[in-house]
């Protein structure tokens, strides 16, 4: 397997585990934060809100600049 191969296997991971954790919201409210609520936590310090910032922009560098 090529790095590139890995790199989108890890995505389509992320983006199912995004989408099953969205669905489950939807079905039974109680038993899993929705995505909004889950960010809203993440993001609620200001120094988790700076990582996050800092992740993004790492991220953005890596991914898109090239």
């Amino acid at each position: 397997m090529t790095s590139r191969e890995v790199t989108l296997g890890v995505w389509i991971v992320i983006g199912i585990g995004f989408a099953a954790c969205c669905l489950v919201s939807a079905l039974r409210p109680g038993a899993v934060a929705t995505p909004r609520t889950a960010i809203a936590a993440l993001v609620a310090a200001p120094w988790r809100r700076a990582v996050v910032v800092l992740g993004w922009m790492w991220l953005g560098w890596h991914l898109f600049a090239r």
